[in-house]
């Protein structure tokens, strides 16, 4: 038991301890990753919508009118609103992040300057999301015959079903984790404690001498064991130190003879 306590013990611990860090740092990968996953296949899904709208407003400019005059796009917007039941709201704004246009009877709370719009406006590719705790925002910027940019599209999305999703994904996950490692730590246990049974072996050797016991015969040893050459060492280390002692008895007894008389 003392040889499992200093030596098994902390070897089991510490490959743990690393079988843990490991499991953890893959838990969180795949979290990561499957809400990053999430975020995109709502986003494929809300491009359908993005699409329909930017082809009507086509429509609306190569007859000549002006984003701000398309009076129709809002009965467009509050028609595709109802897609899906997760669409809180769809915006248009225009080029300088003023709203236009709204499948709801407020506009949007959102300044020019806040994060949304940036993203909305500044983006670098024409189909933006902007993922938030609660709320995923996602859209796609609307240009003119030559190119310039004259507004986007903004969907605010409600994550409170998806997230669900990946929260109870996440519990699957963890328990997963769980179910790995307390597989793994029972096969690193039994594997230290059998592999490692010469060491125990070596280990009781050493005990044995340090508190003067008698240790194990090599004879009670498999002979192709590492604890077998160790104790025969021992075994021909102890022959050698009680012939040194008798040797050394033996020449001082005449001397304290010869002294005597």
């Amino acid at each position: 038991m003392r040889v499992f306590l200093e030596v098994h013990l902390k070897l089991i611990a510490t490959i743990w301890a690393i079988l843990i860090s490991v499991l953890a740092l893959l838990l969180l990968m795949n979290t990561i990753k499957f809400s990053g996953l999430m975020s995109a296949v709502v986003s494929s899904k809300l491009e359908v919508v993005t699409a329909s709208i930017e082809r009507s407003v086509i429509k609306a400019e190569q007859l000549g009118l002006p984003l701000q005059e398309m009076n129709n796009l809002s009965d467009l917007l509050i028609r595709e609103k109802h897609r899906d039941p997760q669409i809180r709201a769809i915006h248009v704004v225009d080029r300088h992040g003023k709203p236009l246009f709204s499948s709801e009877s407020g506009t949007l709370s959102a300044t020019p300057d806040s994060p949304l719009i940036r993203r909305a406006l500044f983006s670098e590719e024409a189909a933006w999301r902007l993922d938030e705790e609660h709320a995923l925002y996602t859209g796609l910027q609307l240009f003119d015959a030559t190119g310039g940019l004259t507004g986007s599209i903004i969907i605010d999305y409600d994550k409170s079903r998806y997230a669900a999703d990946i929260l109870r994904v996440n519990d699957r996950l963890l328990m997963m984790t769980l179910a790995v490692f307390l597989v793994f730590a029972v096969f690193i246990f039994l594997a230290v404690r059998l592999g490692f049974g010469e060491v125990n072996a070596i280990f009781h050797l050493l005990h044995a001498q340090r508190d003067k016991h008698a240790p194990p015969q090599p004879d009670n040893m498999k002979t192709d064991s590492l604890s077998y050459q160790f104790a025969r060492q021992m075994e021909q280390r102890e022959k050698i130190k009680s012939g040194v002692e008798q040797e050394l008895s033996q020449l001082v007894s005449p001397s304290a003879g010869a002294e005597h008389k």
